[in-house]
């Protein structure tokens, strides 16, 4: 994956009613001229059908000042908050589009949405510029220029250190054995492109032997997340049993 990413604050809706905010990192500039960019979003992300429904929306760059609402609005999400009012953001108005601008941000771009590409987890949004607003605190005097690097703007680094499988894992093997005994059949083992923590342990401990397993999930890492309880189960089940295997050190 390209690192790092800039943490913007995506703003939308038509009306009041509607206006909630969404943390993206998959966002960037993809033409010049025209002007174009895009945002991608998970389609079960209270936003998406916001975004889908009016065509448009607005890219709020962000600093180190609106860290914590920009956290916040990426684990919260609007279908129980009204983000503008639970984080004390401005709503301002646009000069194009009818969706909300955020008035603390310093750099506002108004998006109107040109295609939808269905990707997989997300959907890219592909997007005309329409205008953008610059606080002036940020302009240079002398040249007229947007001093992006003096807005102490957030980044997305997405950062966890590497964790390479061993695959004479000792732990391993004796799940693997667990796993037969319990449920009759070999267990799927996979490396996988996630964050783990097992990663952030590893470099520390890089004599640790370790595993990562768990019950299922959908949607990881978004508002949407959700455990299926039936798997829940199963996952305690193999945990027992697996620590009743390991011999006492």
């Amino acid at each position: 994956m390209i690192y790092p990413l800039p943490a913007v604050l995506v703003s939308c809706g038509k009306e009041e009613s509607e206006y909630n905010i969404i943390t993206v990192a998959w966002t960037g500039t993809i033409c010049t001229n025209p002007p174009m960019c895009y945002i991608s979003v998970r389609p079960e992300r209270h936003s998406y059908d916001i975004i889908k429904k009016n065509m448009e929306f607005v890219i709020n760059l962000t600093t180190k000042d609106m860290a914590f609402p920009t956290d916040w609005c990426g684990v919260r999400s609007g279908r129980n908050y009204r983000k503008f009012e639970e984080m004390k953001l401005t709503p301002g108005r646009c000069t194009v589009v009818s969706a909300p601008l955020i008035e603390e941000s310093p750099l506002c771009i108004e998006c109107r949405v040109k295609e939808i590409v269905s990707l997989g987890s997300h959907d890219m949004f592909i997007a005309d510029v329409v205008n953008v607003r610059a606080d002036d605190r940020n302009l240079n005097p002398e040249t007229g220029k947007f001093e992006l690097a003096e807005a102490n703007k957030i980044n997305f680094t997405g950062e966890y250190p590497g964790w390479k499988p061993n695959p004479d894992s000792a732990i391993r093997k004796e799940m693997e054995e667990v796993y037969m005994k319990l449920y009759g059949k070999k267990p799927e083992i996979m490396a996988i492109h996630a964050g783990l923590e097992c990663g952030i342990l590893g470099s520390a401990y890089p004599h640790w032997d370790m595993i990562s397993f768990g019950p299922t999930i959908s949607s990881p890492h978004s508002p949407d997340e959700k455990v299926n309880i039936e798997s829940v189960s199963k996952f305690w089940e193999f945990l027992k049993a697996t620590l009743a295997a390991i011999p006492t050190k």
